[in-house]
């Protein structure tokens, strides 16, 4: 709102939204509580410092993000992913696989924070172990989800896909075989390149997703589906779904509010 100079985002709500957010930072970088979590090994330490560097951003404090992340990868980050692609303090937790998936996102989020600040490569930035997070995501995918379900770690193998390439099509494949609306998620949307597998998609009029093209008088029903382009087929016709559903979201709003 801030960057797009939106109307309703006043020059009042954006210094007090930095006033609390200062003291906040302040809390999260003495307090013992907030120290815990900087120390803890495992998804707590990780969102500690994607939460720390994300908030120090909205402040203006670029350099002290910058630091944060670099505190990030040559401390707890290290140790956080074995060689093999494993997540050791993840493993140990009594619902792992969603946790693997937890933490890598936590670790793929941090690595998009230093993007934006054009400070680090974490995409490239091994741990003690030599692993990245492509690694961690790559073992993730090998792991049976028992009664957890896989839908968690999708979001995580779109975003390797579109960060590092997919050249042997083996992560549009995991995808394709366990979820045949993704290229109607939300997620497909943010991690681009990437390919829709020749998937129809569409969103029908209460904004379920759903697969095929849907029915002449359905949402975005004029499409045809291409594999393998940013601007593809099914993400033509779940983005004109996705605006209708906003709209009446917008509408709702505006009927609550008078």
């Amino acid at each position: 709102m801030r960057a797009m100079g939106a109307q309703a985002w006043t020059a009042a709500l954006d210094a007090g939204m930095v006033a609390w957010t200062n003291k906040y930072l302040v809390w999260l970088t003495t307090n013992p509580i907030a120290m815990g979590e900087k120390a803890a090994p495992n998804n707590h330490g990780s969102f500690y410092f994607s939460q720390t560097a994300s908030l120090q951003i909205l402040v203006g404090d670029l350099d002290g993000a910058s630091n944060t992340l670099k505190e990030f990868y040559d401390g707890i980050y290290q140790a956080q992913i074995t060689n093999t692609g494993e997540q050791p303090f993840e493993a140990e937790r009594t619902r792992a696989y969603h946790y693997r998936s937890y933490n890598a996102g936590a670790v793929i989020t941090i690595n998009r924070i230093a993007d934006y600040l054009k400070s680090i490569n974490g995409w490239t930035t091994k741990t003690s172990a030599g692993a990245t997070v492509q690694d961690a995501v790559n073992f993730a995918m090998t792991v049976k989800p028992d009664d957890e379900g896989p839908t968690e770690a999708y979001p995580n193998i779109a975003a390797i896909a579109a960060q590092y390439g997919d050249p042997d099509g083996k992560y549009t494949a995991f995808l394709s075989a366990h979820e045949q609306t993704y290229p109607g998620q939300a997620w497909f949307f943010w991690n681009q390149p990437l390919s829709d597998s020749g998937l129809q998609v569409h969103i029908d009029d209460t904004g379920n997703i759903l697969a095929g093209a849907g029915s002449s008088t359905s949402t975005g029903s004029s499409s045809s589906s291409t594999s393998g382009n940013k601007s593809n087929a099914a993400a033509t016709v779940v983005a004109g779904g996705w605006i209708k559903v906003l709209m009446g979201a917008a509408a709702a709003a505006l009927v609550a509010l008078f």
